[in-house]
């Protein structure tokens, strides 16, 4: 009878025993939650983590691998130092096996992976676990599992609303910096009695290394400009920014066409420190002296569009901002007349290509110029805006496209 009693008694004491681990677990994960709710660092997250495997889980040992990156970090650690150990050979054991990658497993009794989105994200090397009469090591790695899984999965959405907030962040600063960059590009046809010009500009992502400009210098005397920064996004951007600037400064002082390029290319190879190259086509505009003079530095030549004849604007010298110094710097001046046209370009136009990979050749700009040189300049950019759009069809623009019209009235 006494036996009996003793076993009921037995019994009843490992029932209340495992009620009150159950409970501990309970509380443990509440901790967690309450913790990660309240935003805390994660290195306090740790912290507590640590502090429960060793109070309630009687852990005598641990280390506790994360990737981070393309990497992976000992976060958290418990009696042993992760210098001791070559945790990468251990992972590399599971793509290719070599001698001693398991050394790790010789100084802890069990390990635990927990996966996100079918990746290994973290490791837990534990050493003290025992079974009791409360609960086996099974449940107690269970356990630690789940324990685990919570921290990781929170530090992951951590940084995924970091990471979303960033970009955020990141896309406000995009849309301000286009909506800058668009300032700094006329966007209105330009016209006085002399002359009148109208553009289109289509950048490539956001940002763009196109700039274009025409204004006044004097009651007869008009400047030009079509440049194209190498590259794409917010580099060429700001590159283009820093030359809009100097462009404005020194096209105004009316300058020999010689000296206005070589102070640009001196300007463009500071801000570019040699390593990004600019290419353009700038000139005068003369309509009392009826001429056009231009240099063309290494940019796509521009089409002077007479009666019966097309001319390629291609005297020049080489692009500018790669060297401290240009050399050999060739002007050109042509005569013009009333209704003479000028179109120029970025070679963005001509990098297009269909579906059929056939490109948008030089060619058939010029056809298309020639045929259409007689509209309106706002109907002429638009419809060549258009063609091209239809031409292309579904292909992507390769960079950014840039195209300006001038007639002179």
């Amino acid at each position: 009878m006494s036996n009996g009693t003793n076993d009921n008694m037995n019994e009843l004491e490992v029932a209340n025993q495992k009620i009150a681990a159950k409970t501990e677990h309970l509380s443990a994960v509440l901790q967690i939650t309450e913790a990660i709710n309240d935003n805390l660092p994660v290195e306090e997250l740790f912290k507590i983590y640590q502090t429960l495997l060793t109070s309630q889980m009687k852990i005598d040992k641990m280390l506790l691998y994360v990737l981070q990156g393309s990497d992976w970090r000992c976060l958290c650690q418990l009696n042993t130092n992760p210098d001791d150990y070559d945790f990468h050979a251990y992972y590399n054991f599971y793509a290719e096996p070599k001698p001693d990658s398991r050394s790790l497993l010789k100084d802890f009794e069990a390990y635990i992976y927990i996966k996100l989105n079918n990746q290994t994200v973290a490791f837990v090397f534990l050493g003290g676990i025992n079974n009791d009469k409360v609960e086996s090591k099974k449940e107690r790695l269970d356990f630690i599992k789940s324990l685990t899984n919570l921290i990781i999965t929170s530090i992951e959405n951590k940084r995924l609303i970091q990471e979303e907030l960033e970009k955020q962040y990141y896309q406000k600063e995009i849309s301000n910096a286009t909506v800058a960059q668009m300032m700094l590009l006329p966007i209105e046809a330009f016209e006085t009695e002399k002359i009148k010009s109208y553009f289109n500009y289509i950048p490539h992502k956001d940002i763009g290394g196109d700039y274009y400009d025409i204004f006044n210098i004097s009651e007869d005397r008009y400047i030009f400009c079509m440049c194209d920064v190498a590259g794409k996004g917010i580099s060429a951007g700001l590159i283009m920014s820093n030359f809009q600037a100097t462009f404005r400064i020194y096209a105004a002082q009316n300058l020999p066409i010689e000296e206005l390029i070589a102070i640009l290319n001196e300007k463009a190879y500071i801000t570019t420190k040699g390593e990004k190259q600019i290419t353009l086509i700038l000139g005068y505009i003369d309509t009392k002296a009826n001429t056009i003079e231009y240099i063309n530095a290494g940019h796509n030549p521009a089409f002077l569009l007479k009666k019966d004849e097309l001319i390629e604007l291609d005297k020049g010298c080489t692009f500018i901002g790669m060297f401290d110094e240009l050399f050999s710097i060739k002007s050109d001046k042509l005569d013009i007349q009333s209704g003479d046209v000028l179109f120029t370009y970025t070679d963005g136009l001509t990098d297009i290509v269909n579906a059929a990979r056939e490109e948008f050749t030089v060619d058939l700009l010029k056809r298309y110029v020639q045929e259409n040189k007689d509209k309106e300049v706002v109907d002429f950019v638009n419809d060549l805006h258009e063609y091209v759009f239809t031409y292309k069809n579904d292909m992507p623009y390769p960079d950014d496209i840039s195209s300006m019209f001038i007639r002179i009235k």
